[in-house]
């Protein structure tokens, strides 16, 4: 008798919390990251994916807090959704940066009139004068 009692007390308890579920207004999720010893919230709903950490690729000549980079599986596409812009990942993409400074070295003197300086600090660029 006292089994039965106890299921229809757990039976009107989850019905009572169904139809406060339904009632309620819906809270916001959250996603909480902590990033350089700081706790960060972002809304849960501009969350696309939640990648594992992966290994990181470290950047020489980088500052020490910098601790490296990640391949995301997918960003190309969600960028170009995002930014309505074509994007293409390179065939080997951890080099691919310093063999395009190599091909602008090697034409220095064409590429000038193209390069832009950001100096340290700032938000503007200005092109390289020689």
């Amino acid at each position: 008798m006292a089994k039965k009692e106890a299921l229809r007390e757990l039976q009107s308890r989850l019905a009572e919390r169904l139809q406060a579920a339904r009632t309620q207004q819906r809270g916001s999720s959250w996603l909480a990251v902590e990033c350089s010893g700081r706790g960060i919230l972002f809304p849960l709903r501009e969350a696309g994916e939640i990648f594992a950490m992966s290994v990181l690729v470290p950047v020489p000549h980088t500052h020490r807090w910098f601790l490296g980079v990640a391949n995301l599986r997918g960003l190309a596409a969600r960028m170009e959704a995002e930014l309505k812009v074509r994007f293409w990942v390179a065939e080997d993409p951890l080099t691919c940066v310093v063999r395009g400074a190599g091909l602008i070295l090697d034409d220095i003197e064409n590429l000038t009139p193209f390069l832009v300086r950001l100096e340290r600090g700032s938000t503007s660029l200005s092109p390289v004068r020689r």
